[in-house]
């Protein structure tokens, strides 16, 4: 083997010549090829000239291995190795041919005629083991380099995405995720941000669930274009052989949420809705935009037994609505023993009304008997109209009828103010018993309102 004890040039280009190459070549030796470089040529180190000056020359290395499909040729550059630009950018080019370009610091290109593109494998494994959970199958890590940092792994990381072994399969097989790390403002050490992989799923078999799991708030943007109304963010479920659609989508458009034929699910946490901060206008709405079914709040179907739903606003209970049905309005959670309680003043607007307790009106079009209002003589006794009678610019007046039924007898007495206006013929009230109910009749009426509050007893 012979030894070198100094440099050892080989001159490849001159002046006048640039082009031209000589290069170290191993071959194999053979009588029946015509020329031992070429046919014979196992692998070849090249170089050659980019650039030449008065000043001094550059140029490029490239390392070429004999072709699989032609014999009788050198073979081919599968890498290409060159610096570029006033920095001595590198260029490291696997797959190039001598007259291809390369662009960017590293570039590999596959050539083959398949569908699976450029394949980049990273192999891991302990000697006689192969890996333990927890082990990292690899890892890709973006770096800013400074000479101020003291490890420009620790304080210069940016990023990292590494793969992470999570367990081995009923076949020895390993089983893994895809994790994702960035360097936060407040500490040196990358944090976990998304974990991509499978999730197994007790109870279930050998069945296991993708899943995306982020430490921390998924923001997702988008915006609708010309090709289309596309929504930024579109999850959508498991999709039934034969069906159409899947199951379950859940799809971000219009600033809102929209969930399709399915239902949202969380377990042993909160649901949290609003606006932007500091958006005064933001309001939460449930609202069923295809109008098939009711909106359902509270818990509809599954185990856990019954529960309560209570209603809070700036973080206080406020209203319940318990199991039987029963709605309680206060800061009391006790038992709720009514179909309604509150704890305060109520004001309604609009009239009250109840089995025993209503609000009556009725305009009248005719002199002869007419019946305003009837009860069931199995369920009251008697009833008490506060009420007005009037036709403006006719006649009017106010007063309390009276009424009590017993044994299909009725009596009933008006009390009222004197009656106003020019009307001679003043409106009667009576009441008659027909078997099942007691009537209420107004005789003389034609063109009266009759107005009563009532409380039948």
């Amino acid at each position: 083997m012979p030894r070198v004890y100094n440099q050892f040039a080989i001159q490849s280009d001159e002046s006048g010549s640039i082009g031209s190459t000589n290069d170290i070549i191993f071959f194999y030796n053979s009588s029946s090829y015509n020329n031992m470089f070429t046919s014979g040529a196992l692998a070849t180190i090249k170089a050659s000239t980019l650039q030449a000056t008065s000043e001094g020359a550059r140029g490029q290395l490239e390392i070429v291995v004999a072709d699989s499909d032609n014999l009788k040729t050198s073979g081919t550059p599968i890498m290409k190795l060159s610096h570029t630009g006033s920095n001595n950018e590198p260029r490291v080019g696997i797959g190039f041919t001598s007259s291809e370009l390369i662009k960017k610091t590293f570039e590999i290109q596959s050539k083959e005629n398949s569908s699976t593109g450029t394949e980049i494998v990273l192999r891991s494994g302990r000697p006689n083991l192969g890996a333990e959970i927890g082990d990292l199958a690899g890892s890709i890590t973006f770096i800013i380099e400074s000479s101020s940092f003291v490890d420009s792994f620790v304080t210069g990381s940016v990023a990292q995405i590494d793969t992470v072994i999570r367990g081995t399969g009923s076949s020895d097989n390993m089983t893994g995720n895809l994790r994702i790390h960035a360097s936060p403002e407040w500490i040196e050490i990358m944090q976990p941000v998304a974990e991509f992989g499978y999730r197994y799923r007790s109870g279930v078999g050998n069945d296991s669930s993708a899943m995306l799991y982020v430490s921390g708030a998924l923001i997702v943007g988008g915006e609708n274009s010309a090709q289309g109304d596309l929504s930024p963010l579109e999850i959508y479920g498991r999709q039934t052989p034969g069906q159409q659609f899947p199951t379950t989508q859940i799809i971000y458009s219009e600033d809102k949420f929209q969930l399709y034929s399915g239902s949202l699910h969380v377990g042993s946490g909160s649901i949290f809705l609003g606006g932007a901060y500091g958006n005064t206008d933001g309001d939460i709405e449930f609202v069923n935009y295809r109008g098939q079914g009711p909106i359902k709040l509270g818990q509809v179907s599954g185990g856990g037994g019954g529960l309560n739903l209570d209603f809070y606003t700036s973080n206080t209970y406020k209203a319940r609505l318990d199991t039987g049905g029963n709605f309680r309005i206060g800061t009391s959670t006790s038992t709720i023993n009514n179909k309604l309680e509150v704890e305060g003043n109520i004001s309604a607007s609009g009239d009250l009304t109840t089995h025993t307790i209503q609000n009556i009106e009725v305009t009248l079009t005719s002199n002869s008997d007419t019946v305003v209002d009837t009860f069931a003589t199995a369920t009251y006794k008697g009833a008490i109209y506060d009420y007005i009678l009037y036709d403006a610019g006719v006649g009017a007046r106010t007063g309390q009828f009276l009424v009590i039924q017993d044994n299909n007898n009725v009596e009933s007495t008006d009390v009222s103010t004197p009656t106003l206006g020019t009307e001679t013929v003043i409106p009667t009230i009576t009441s008659a018993h027909d078997g099942n109910s007691v009537e209420i009749i107004i005789t003389n009426g034609s063109g009266y309102t009759f107005k009563a509050f009532t409380k039948k007893l």
